[in-house]
């Protein structure tokens, strides 16, 4: 008992000296108060962190945390010394990869180690592939577990592809092959709303640009306005609003290949309130067979759910990271064609969107899986 309070004490003065808060790479408003000491349990401690923290601390194997600026990865966790502390030895991650979650519908940028020996290090921490391959290693966690056999990710200088992975004690551990290098790839997905309050007068729009699967920070980009008397665009993508209507945003990421990405928006004003009980509906499958067009129908109903002739409809594509690959045709009577021709995207989804150009009746999404 005495040396169980000794320990406890020793333990409690060092976090109230030494203690310091990391926070959680995946969510940054969760902190840990750990302390650190060197490691001399390594050969090579470059990059290694040895901590300490109370057992109730929720820090396990794969924990992914940010100490000034940069991430390191928990990669062991034991208890010999007391039944009071935890101790782990922490890595720095020396690569991330981009990768898409299809069930949250966006961009994850995941931090990795790098553990293969056929790479080599030099000053800078310059990784220099030798053989062109390279294993990676991370906390488990579901967007790891989205990274697939044969997925590719540019990385390293090159295209890689995932060759194989296996999990074990809370970390994934992915195989890397290179591949014969191919030409860039980009595109640009619109994150913001697409209804808009006149009378918030201005939106700064927001893009996600990707190259070669990797988000790219502060892309340039320039913006075109298809009505200048609904809404203008600075050059710095604020959105200033001028009257209610809808309006057609198109941003060109001008050293991204001239990538476009147009996006359809309503904006509606308090004063005079659009008739809202109007609906829309899209008439289709929402099974679209790659190879090969479907053609849907955009109807709209009044509040007694008559239908009403003379809309104009307005088709858009969200949710997605291919627009760009899906052919697209406007045809009369509010018809709209789309068709894909990948195999690359099977299995993928996007959502399918038709409203009116003066916002009187409700928007109508359709989700559309892209089949065999």
């Amino acid at each position: 008992m005495n040396i169980h309070n000794m320990t406890k004490r020793q333990f409690d003065a060092a976090i109230r000296k030494e203690g310091m808060s990391v926070s959680d790479y995946y969510d940054s408003t969760k902190t840990y108060t750990v302390f650190f000491r060197r490691n001399n349990r390594s050969n090579s401690p470059q990059g290694k962190l040895r901590m300490y923290y109370a057992q109730n601390t929720d820090i396990s194997v794969g924990t992914v945390f940010v100490l000034k600026g940069t991430t390191y990865l928990v990669i062991s966790q034991d208890a010999l010394e007391s039944n009071i502390f935890f101790t782990s030895l922490a890595i720095r991650c020396d690569t991330n990869f981009t990768v898409y979650s299809n069930r949250e519908q966006k961009y994850v940028v995941i931090p990795f180690t790098t553990i293969s020996d056929k790479y080599t290090v030099s000053h800078g921490n310059t990784i220099n592939i030798i053989n062109g391959s390279v294993v990676i290693y991370t906390g488990l966690n579901d967007y790891v577990k989205e990274m697939e056999i044969n997925s590719e990710y540019y990385n390293y200088g090159g295209f890689y592809k995932v060759g194989n992975y296996f999990y074990n004690d809370n970390l994934a551990y992915i195989y890397l092959s290179r591949e014969a290098n191919k030409q860039d790839t980009y595109s640009l997905i619109y994150n913001g709303a697409d209804s808009l309050n006149l009378s918030d007068g201005t939106y700064q729009l927001s893009y996600t640009a990707i190259k070669n699967g990797n988000i790219i920070n502060n892309p340039a980009l320039t913006y075109n306005v298809s009505d200048e008397t609904v809404a203008t665009v600075s050059a710095t993508g604020l959105l200033t609003m001028l009257k209610s209507g809808s309006v057609s945003i198109t941003a060109i990421w001008t050293d991204g290949a001239n990538t476009t990405c147009s996006t359809s928006i309503s904006i509606v004003s308090e004063d005079i309130p659009p008739v809202s009980t109007g609906t829309t509906v899209i008439n289709g499958n929402t099974n679209l067979k790659n190879g090969y067009s479907r053609i849907y129908s955009a109807i709209f109903y009044d509040s007694s759910e008559n239908a009403v002739d003379g809309i104009t409809a307005v088709w858009s594509i969200t949710n997605c990271n291919f627009e760009n690959e899906i052919q697209q045709t406007v045809l009369d009577g509010n018809k709209f064609k789309i068709q894909v021709d990948n195999e690359n995207f099977i299995g993928e989804t996007f959502t399918l969107n038709a409203a009116d150009t003066d916002g009187n009746f409700t928007i109508a999404t359709i989700t559309v899986h892209i089949v065999e």
